[in-house]
């Protein structure tokens, strides 16, 4: 039989080891290689990822593609202005309207857009420039009217 001390020593084990553990693979996922994949914005080559590219929303370029061969692996589809505004929308705007990065614009992931399947992301029109962060591929787009 173990004495109590033994049992909590072992318990002490056991929830250190579920605290630090997570924590570990959320650092290793966190360092994780960037893909690679072509950039295809508008049906015109845009280089590779990693990289930053700038989307002009005036200009008519509204969808964006990473693609690794023939496979489409991302589909942007970033909204022009004019677009109705929802309940949803509303929503949208409120949780986008928190973020600054780096480059002083609002930053958001993949997780903050709607998507309903993993490959396509539909990003909402927001009037005020914005980066879009894909962590996987290792792509900013900035976004500007």
């Amino acid at each position: 039989m173990m004495s109590s001390r033994a049992n909590c020593a072992i318990l002490v084990l056991l929830i250190a080891g579920t605290t630090f553990l997570p924590g570990c693979a959320s650092k290793k996922a966190a360092n994780a290689p960037v893909k690679n994949a072509t950039i295809v914005v508008e049906g015109r080559h845009r280089g590779g990822t990693p990289a930053t590219i700038n989307i002009f929303r005036n200009r008519g370029e509204y969808n964006v593609m990473l693609m690794q061969g023939n496979k489409v692996v991302r589909h942007f589809e970033i909204g022009i202005g004019g677009e109705q505004r929802g309940p949803e929308r509303h929503l949208i705007d409120m949780d986008l309207a928190r973020d600054l990065s780096s480059l002083g614009l609002r930053t958001f992931g993949l997780d903050d857009f709607d998507t309903p399947n993993d490959t396509l992301y539909i990003i909402p029109y927001i009037a005020d420039p914005i980066a879009i962060e894909d962590e996987e591929y290792g792509l900013t787009l900035v976004v500007t009217d």
